[in-house]
């Protein structure tokens, strides 16, 4: 199997929505902030913690290949994100949510979901996991690391993590919440934070949720990685 890495085309598309997006929310003096936009729940303290959802053997320090997780993951739609890979950190698939649930994270083990909004808000990648899930993962991402996400066609994006960002959330059950950045302070209510961490130039961020004490749902994680050109 051939892998296309960050095609021209798939760029140019993702451009022109972007561009379409922002020439909409121009015409009508709207800005993102002012949508109806929410940051979903990516914990529960009602949920019993399970295993880490890690595909990492950490007996023999292996995962799976990227050429190799991405033939498993084809499916044919260039336009639907079916997994990212962190060379050994993770090999996670995507799912979607479903049309009529968006803030829906999936409850299983070895699955990220993708935040729909997000892409049909911003033109931008968003992928959420709980944080007693596939979400642990997300804490141990770093400014610098390199990751691909993989589109249905087999077609992979490389990006690269730039920024972190953590906030407590005041009403840590509502997605929308208000909230509170950790590193200066400020309040922000859940429009602003859909803005902060998904708006912009084209970039992809993980959401979880930051657990403190017994509250699992305490904060919320935005990992924010941009688009560069690799040859793995």
């Amino acid at each position: 199997m051939k892998t296309k890495f960050a095609p021209a085309s798939k760029k140019i598309t993702q451009f022109i929505r972007q561009l379409i997006v922002f020439t909409v929310l121009l015409s009508v003096s709207i800005p993102v902030s002012a949508q109806a936009a929410a940051i979903p729940q990516t914990g529960s303290s009602t949920i019993a913690p399970v295993q880490n959802s890690v595909q990492l053997d950490t007996q023999t320090n292996t995962q799976p290949a990227l050429d190799l997780f991405v033939e498993n993951l084809v499916n044919g739609n260039e336009n639907q994100i079916v997994g990212v890979y962190q060379k050994n950190l993770f090999a996670q698939k995507v799912v979607q949510q479903p049309a009529s649930d968006p803030a829906y994270v999936a409850p299983f083990k070895n699955q990220i979901t993708q935040f729909g909004m997000v892409n049909q808000m911003t033109g931008n990648l968003g992928l959420m996991a709980h944080n007693y899930l596939s979400g642990a993962l997300f804490f141990d991402l770093k400014v610098g690391d390199e990751v691909q996400v993989i589109f249905g066609d087999g077609e992979v994006q490389n990006f690269k993590v730039d920024q972190i960002l953590s906030f407590q959330a005041l009403t840590p059950d509502s997605v929308y919440s208000d909230f509170v950045n950790l590193e200066d302070g400020k309040k922000l209510n859940a429009s602003q934070l859909f803005e902060k961490a998904y708006a912009g130039t084209y970039h992809l961020t993980f959401q979880t949720c930051i657990r403190n004490g017994d509250e699992d749902s305490w904060g919320r994680l935005f990992v924010i990685a941009t688009p560069f050109d690799s040859q793995l």
